[in-house]
């Protein structure tokens, strides 16, 4: 909670290079926006409780407009509350998504390598 409001999200991070996001992918940023609303529509019920975010990035580096708008909500918020300065906030929010996506696009070029040596 943060001056008084609650934010509630889900961190979801989509590959649209994947099989099951191809169709989706032919737009700029389609997988991530069939995601975002996926995660909409399951936690619809949460929007009682406080403002629902879904943030969503894709692992070729683009964020869902959901993510910014959510990023700007908490800035607002937490220069309401004169606890946090929002670059901050920001600075926090996006070191660690950026570090969760570039580990999990290392895992998958890992796990590619070591596929092609099996094929050697």
């Amino acid at each position: 909670m943060i001056a008084g409001e609650r934010f509630i999200t889900d961190v979801s991070i989509v590959n649209p290079l994947a099989d099951s996001h191809v169709s989706s992918a032919q737009s700029i940023m389609g997988a991530a926006e069939k995601r975002a609303k996926s995660k909409a529509e399951k936690f619809d019920d949460m929007k009682k409780h406080g403002k629902f975010f879904p943030m969503v990035m894709e692992t070729t580096g683009g964020m869902h407009k959901d993510f910014a708008v959510a990023i700007k909500e908490i800035i607002r918020a937490s220069r309401l509350s004169g606890l946090w300065a929002g670059r901050d906030v920001v600075h926090g929010i996006r070191a660690s998504v950026a570090v969760a996506v570039q580990k999990g696009n290392a895992s998958m070029v890992a796990a590619g390598l070591h596929e092609a040596r099996l094929r050697e």
